[in-house]
């Protein structure tokens, strides 16, 4: 079954695979250019049929497939948080071999072996720090809140999530730098205006000028390869500090008594409350209650283990990756072979082997047109399932509903975002509407109004981030982005979890 969005159709590559139902990939949400989409072989299953397909550079996967790796069974907080000790070092290997990649010592017959080799190298770094880190921290987190409600009841399971928010991770420290900028920015109109006029970031001048590009500076010490959504063919912040502007003028023109740090430390003091309370039931009945008590540090890994591990693991190699095709992009470019480094990108891997080993890169015309075709796929929303139809599912329901993931209504322009680069139109306020959100789009939760995605449950990531910035989010809607024109009002109810639109 074929699938249209906007002017692009979403057709399974083979007519076989319709027997199955293919639902997009909540933690590769975005379409990826040819060479990343290639470079790494597909799982099949005993019949030869595989467990993901790209569609239009998109990720689908067929639920229920196995787990590339097995969680560890977690005793303490550090056999979770531990994880960046043994890891960090590894991922800091991996992308240093990258980073100081020289394409000219590969010999002649000798390229598949080598970008192999770096591949099976990523995966196995990039699986160790999942299954570490995410692995642990995810079914700590589920069994605590299964368990939170059996024992206190489902009309209390909100506190039992709530009991994981208000913990100190590093995409909070992003946003909290993100945010100082942007007092300064506050303070200073005229750096506004600049930046509104289009001077880069780091050229602007005048008053507070100076302490702008100070702590810009510091902002990308720290955190300067985050990506766009892990794409390797787009640049990391350290590549282009523009990215961030949209941003930053957006939580300029917040007032003072709406602080991001306030809304952050709301959580931290409704958390601390709520475990007062289970010390208090704990203390004074024991049984189920202290159990609780005693698995609530491993279950409050959850947030640092998730935003932290993307940060220092997957957006730190996947940066260090694109240097690695760059390199090899120069190359070929210094050859002759290409007349552009960055279309390196646009070789498949099979072509880009063909083409280092002195075969003929496809023809300039032939780049455009997969240019072209991939700011298509981009600007449009994949559909919430291709192929067979879920059991169960009403292909035109009545009522959007999904989990109800964060608590709270709200009423707001729908801003739907085919992906992070889109999402920067959301205004303030503006409710979000997605196929699913990573730590990538944290930054948009501290202005959006509300959240929606057709994706994901109750500990994936836009339910954890919605709750820690204390916004009402409807997740696993399955046709948000379908169903919800963008500019449409809706409003959302995160305690029941449905989402009504008013026109």
């Amino acid at each position: 079954m074929a699938t249209e969005s906007t002017d692009v159709v979403f057709e399974l590559p083979d007519p076989a695979y319709e027997q199955y139902t293919w639902e997009p990939n909540e933690h590769m949400s975005a379409s990826v250019a040819p060479l990343p989409a290639t470079v790494d072989p597909v799982p099949t299953d005993d019949d030869g049929f595989p467990y993901r397909v790209r569609v239009n550079g998109y990720l689908f996967a067929r639920p229920g497939q196995p787990l590339p790796f097995v969680p560890l069974e977690p005793e303490t907080v550090d056999d979770i948080l531990g994880w960046s000790e043994e890891w960090v070092p590894q991922v800091e290997a991996v992308a240093a071999e990258y980073e100081r990649f020289d394409p000219s010592t590969v010999a002649v017959g000798q390229w598949r072996s080598t970008i192999e080799a770096q591949q099976a190298e990523f995966q196995r770094v990039f699986l160790g720090v999942h299954r570490r880190a995410v692995g642990q921290s995810l079914r700590s987190a589920a069994q605590f809140t299964r368990r939170f409600s059996q024992h206190f009841g489902e009309d209390r399971a909100a506190d039992g999530f709530a009991l994981l928010q208000g913990i100190p991770n590093l995409t909070n420290d992003r946003i909290d730098e993100l945010w100082a900028l942007s007092r300064i920015l506050h303070e200073h109109p005229s750096l506004v205006d600049q930046l509104r006029a289009g001077t880069d970031l780091p050229a602007i001048s005048g008053d507070g000028a100076d302490a702008v590009q100070r702590g810009l500076r510091a902002l990308l010490e720290r955190f300067g390869h985050t990506t766009q959504a892990r794409l390797e063919d787009l640049p990391s912040w350290n590549e282009d500090p523009s990215q961030i502007v949209d941003l930053l003028l957006t939580f300029a023109g917040v007032a003072d008594a709406d602080s991001l740090l306030a809304v952050e430390e709301r959580g931290v003091r409704h958390r601390k409350e709520l475990q007062a309370q289970l010390r208090a039931a704990a203390e004074s009945e024991g049984g189920e209650a202290a159990e609780l008590l005693e698995l609530l540090p491993l279950a409050q890994t959850l947030v640092p283990a998730t935003e932290n591990h993307n940060l220092l693991a997957d957006q730190r190699m996947y940066a260090a990756s694109r240097q690695r095709w760059l390199r090899i992009g120069e190359h070929l470019q210094g050859r002759g072979a290409l007349d552009d480094a960055e279309n390196v990108f646009y070789l498949t891997f099979d072509e880009l082997l063909e083409t280092l080993e002195g075969g003929d890169a496809p023809a300039v015309t032939e780049f455009e047109a997969r240019h072209a075709s991939q700011v298509a796929w981009r600007s449009a929303v994949p559909p919430s399932s291709l192929g067979a139809v879920p059991e169960g599912i009403d292909v035109e329901p009545e009522q959007l509903t999904g989990l109800a993931a964060s608590g709270g209504q709200y009423r707001g322009v729908a801003r739907v975002a085919s992906s992070v680069e889109d999402a920067q139109r959301l205004e303030q306020g503006e409710v979000l509407i997605c196929v699913a959100s990573s730590p990538e789009w944290t930054p948009l939760f501290a202005i959006a109004g509300a959240v929606v995605t057709d994706t994901g449950g109750m500990l994936t990531h836009c339910a954890i981030v919605a709750r820690e910035y204390g916004i009402p989010a409807v997740v696993g809607t399955r046709f948000a982005t379908r169903d919800i024109v963008d500019g449409a009002i809706v409003t959302v109810d995160g305690s029941a979890g449905t989402v009504t639109v008013e026109g």
